[in-house]
């Protein structure tokens, strides 16, 4: 039985399934929702997408930006980060990196 078959099957119920994990050497107990998940993994890849993103080059760190602020105004930084807390007030919007 394929992904697809076994995400099928799933679907109709709640239990936990074992089964073969794609590209492992042991067997995984998967509920559901995670078959459902793999299954989409295999569409994307099938359709050239990589779903765990692409490399992003930074060209500053956070602590770099802040101690030379005054030197980098008026200049395009990259930096990269986990979205720690996003805040809405409005129209403007904050995050903290």
């Amino acid at each position: 039985m394929n992904l697809e078959e076994r995400c099928n099957a799933a679907q109709g119920g709640g239990r936990l399934l074992s089964i073969l994990g794609e590209g492992t050497a042991g067997v995984e107990d998967l509920n559901d929702q995670m078959l459902i998940r793999r299954q989409k993994l295999e569409e994307w890849r099938a359709e050239g997408i990589e779903p765990f993103g692409q490399r992003y080059d930074r060209t500053h760190t956070a602590e770099e930006i802040r101690s030379q602020f005054e030197a980098l105004e008026g200049q395009t930084v990259s930096i990269a980060g986990r979205i720690i807390a996003k805040r809405g007030h409005g129209k403007a919007s904050f995050a903290d990196l």
